[in-house]
Order: C-alpha cells, then sequence, then structure tokens
C-alpha cells in the first residue's frame, strides 16, 4: 500500500510537467500558424444613416489584396496583404436597376462615368450590386442604415499573371 503511495507520488512532477510542456508546446504550435500575419485596425468611423441618398462618396477604411503563384512558380506560394484604405469612390443610382459605380483611380485616369452594375437587391437596409466581364467579377454591398460598405473584386488570372487574384475594400459612404 505505501510503495502504491510512492508510485503515485513520483508520477505526480511528472504529469505536471507533460501538461506544462503541452501547453507551451501548443501555443507555440498555434502561433507558427496563425493566418492573421499582418493587421491593420482604423479607428471606426462616425457613420450615417444613408437610406435616402440615391448618391454616395465613398472612402476606403481598409483593404486587403490575395495572389496566388502562377503555376511554374507554385513555391512562392499565396500572397496576401492588408493595409489601411485609400481608395475614392462615388455611387449613383441611376434607376431601379443600374447602380453607376466610378473610382478615384478611374477620374484621375480622366474618366467621367463609371461602371454599370446591376442591382440585385435596393431597399431601406441595403443595396447590393454586380458587374462582371470576362475578366473579372466586382459587387458592392452597402448597409443603408449605418452607411458601411464592402467592395469586392476578383479575377480568375490577373493581367497574365497565372493565378487568381481578389481585393476586398471595407468602405464608409455618405
Amino acid at each position: 500500500m505505501e510503495k502504491d503511495k510512492l508510485n503515485i507520488e513520483n508520477k505526480k512532477p511528472i504529469t505536471i510537467l507533460i501538461i506544462i510542456v503541452v501547453i507551451i508546446g501548443g501555443y507555440f504550435l498555434f502561433q507558427g500558424n496563425n493566418p492573421v500575419t499582418n493587421t491593420v485596425k482604423v479607428t471606426f468611423p462616425y457613420t450615417l444613416n444613408v437610406v435616402s441618398n440615391t448618391s454616395f462618396a465613398c472612402e476606403s477604411l481598409v483593404s486587403a489584396d490575395i495572389i496566388g503563384s502562377p503555376e511554374e512558380y507554385l513555391t512562392n506560394g499565396i500572397e496576401g496583404s492588408v493595409q489601411k484604405g485609400t481608395d475614392k469612390i462615388a455611387m449613383n443610382i441611376k434607376d431601379e436597376k443600374t447602380l453607376n459605380f466610378l473610382t478615384g483611380g478611374d477620374m484621375q485616369a480622366g474618366a467621367s462615368e463609371g461602371e454599370n452594375f446591376t442591382i440585385v437587391q435596393n431597399n431601406n437596409q441595403k443595396l447590393m450590386a454586380i458587374w462582371f466581364n470576362e475578366n473579372v467579377i466586382s459587387t458592392v454591398v452597402l448597409n443603408k442604415t449605418n452607411g458601411l460598405g464592402v467592395w469586392l473584386k476578383g479575377n480568375p488570372d490577373f493581367i497574365t499573371y497565372g493565378a487568381p487574384f481578389g481585393n476586398i475594400i471595407y468602405m464608409i459612404c455618405r
């Protein structure tokens, strides 16, 4: 009986040591596999209800990009980035089925009219529209109760790079 008591007491430090090693090892294992390597935090903006608006002046708060390596360079992996937003966007509801979408970059290049997105939903809570061609699909989603929106773009083969490209912009519209 005393022998069993001694064996149990001798195993306690080993058990505690094993538990500590597992916890520390798990911590470092999950830290090494953390998919978020670059985060950007911006101050939450003062939001406004834009329910009655038919035109919107929007500015990017945060943007993120992701691109994969072309097939012959698969060892490069998949790259992503997150940065503070710099884009400006003007949107105008032309009619019940059309949202004109003009970026600041397009205006700097001399455009005075943007792309016509097809409105798929427009009510007092949200505005959702889509645009696509053979090279890109683009969607915009706007929460009208607070003016916050998301613009997403995806290309199956970004400028003959050989791999898909994606971009998301989180924005405030007024």
